[in-house]
């Protein structure tokens, strides 16, 4: 093959770049784009007063949520701090470390939530067994979002649910604002 043929062949190939694996992103509540991770099932409710994404594989949990809107359980994120889906048993999230999101720096906190297990109906003396959240917090004018990653299983060997997480919080992007 002549070498100008194979130039015409090759340099299309190269010039495209690297082809992304799962490009299948959803539009949240008009206030984010965001990537579903792929094999995951997806629920979307936004026609609730606190509109959720909720991406869900086996035990693994990431979520997407809109509070502070008019009727929401929270007003702001520091009212959200101190409810009961951030704490642990009373007790105020951790913070884990500062993370880079969405190109601006926010907190990664982590809480604990007890699991359902067993008889409900069975009151023992045991404290309960408490699940993992990851969760952190984006303001959006009035509005703010809560990304939270939730795992009610034994570590995972080779991190997968942990590395969708890590992928979504790179891969969110919030909508551009309206013109008015």
């Amino acid at each position: 093959m002549k070498p100008h043929i194979l130039a015409v062949l090759i340099l299309p190939a190269l010039a495209s770049g690297p082809k992304e694996a799962n490009m299948n992103f959803t539009d949240f509540a008009g206030v984010a784009s965001i990537e579903s991770p792929e094999g995951w099932e997806v629920d979307k409710a936004e026609d609730a007063v606190d509109p959720s994404l909720i991406f869900s594989l086996g035990p693994d949990i990431i979520k997407a949520r809109l509070l502070g809107g008019e009727g929401s359980r929270y007003a702001s994120p520091a009212e959200y701090l101190k409810g009961f889906e951030a704490t642990t048993m009373g007790k105020p999230p951790e913070k884990i470390r500062a993370i880079k999101v969405v190109g601006g720096k926010t907190w990664l906190y982590r809480h604990g939530y007890p699991m359902a297990l067993g008889d409900p109906h069975v009151v023992g003396d045991m404290p309960p067994i408490l699940a993992q959240e990851e969760f952190c917090i984006i303001p959006i004018g009035r509005k703010f979002l809560v990304l939270s990653w939730a795992h009610e299983s034994a570590p995972d060997p080779e991190f997968a649910a942990e590395k969708a997480w890590t992928r979504f919080l790179e891969r969110i992007s919030l909508a551009k604002p309206r013109a008015r």
